[in-house]
């Protein structure tokens, strides 16, 4: 199964680069790649991991958060924060897409340029 017909299952750390942690819940979250769920950065960095497979990677401001940061959540992310994300890829689980979703791809070919 590949990530573009399954819904990937990853557990994942934040990190700042001024050291400050955000940990995310240890049971793995699902989510479906490329309609927003997650930032672009780690869209891009989960897209060819294989599962078991465990990887770092920075994450520009332009792909993270950008100039509004998560103000107003719980995990405070700066604005144009550098973020690195330890990122696990646990399994991929069949992908369903919602009739929403469907058309949410249709009309966005390429998510990272909106």
């Amino acid at each position: 199964m590949s990530l573009s017909d399954a819904t990937p299952s990853v557990r994942f750390l934040i990190t700042q680069v001024d050291g400050t942690k955000q940990t995310f819940p240890a049971r793995p979250q699902q989510f479906t790649l490329g309609v927003g769920a997650q930032i672009p950065g780690f869209d891009e960095a989960v897209l060819d991991m294989k599962v078991g497979e465990t990887r770092t990677v920075i994450v520009p401001p332009k792909l993270g958060y950008g100039a509004n940061g998560t103000e107003g959540f719980d995990d405070k992310i700066p604005k144009d924060a550098t973020l690195i994300y330890t990122l696990e890829l646990k399994s991929l689980l069949p992908f369903a897409p919602t009739d929403a979703q469907q058309k949410w791809i249709a009309d966005h070919p390429n998510p990272w340029e909106m």
